[in-house]
């Protein structure tokens, strides 16, 4: 449905991974891991606990 380029973008945009890169380059790679609470709290206050909710947030993503 999505390229692989549309996914990063997606997902490098949501706070739980943009956290995990403080102190990080853009092209530096890191091992570290976002954990299922932070992730559950980024769906929890965006609200993404429905099919519609969802793609109503990719699409304001992609606006972006």
């Amino acid at each position: 449905l999505y390229s692989p380029k549309t996914l990063e973008m997606i997902s490098h945009s949501q706070s739980p991974w943009i956290e995990k890169r403080i102190g990080y380059k853009d092209n530096e790679a890191s091992n570290e891991i976002i954990d299922e609470a932070s992730m559950k709290q980024f769906f929890i206050e965006k609200q993404l606990n429905t099919e519609e909710n969802i793609m109503a947030y990719i699409l304001d993503t992609l606006k972006m």
